[in-house]
């Protein structure tokens, strides 16, 4: 099964040719990938905002049930998922390793 995102980049190391000030493309490819992932399993995403500079740090996707879920990787460089509460503590953290599991995931967010 392909990978559908981005999501399962070895590294979130970005393009340093990028002029500064403006945003990467691999962020906002990222950013609009997830985000239509959760409208199309019917999550309404109210906000998405992402922390970056050489590499990605987190992606937040704010959705309608008060919880923010949060793309970021562990201390290995793991991808990895965090959903968290409305004041953004992190409620639980899971890693897909493959298309499946992601889409479980986004099943089971209710």
């Amino acid at each position: 099964m392909e990978n559908i995102m981005k999501f399962f980049k070895d590294s979130y190391e970005l393009d340093p040719s990028t002029p500064m000030g403006e945003e990467d493309p691999l962020v906002g490819i990222m950013e609009n990938e997830f985000k239509g992932f959760l409208e199309e399993n019917g999550y309404k995403v109210k906000r998405v905002y992402s922390e970056y500079e050489d590499y990605i740090n987190t992606m937040s996707f704010d959705i309608e049930n008060n919880k923010e879920i949060r793309l970021t990787y562990d201390d290995d460089g793991i991808p990895c998922i965090d959903v968290c509460g409305s004041e953004g503590d992190i409620i639980f953290t899971v890693k897909p390793k493959e298309e499946v599991d992601l889409h479980n995931f986004v099943k089971d967010l209710d």
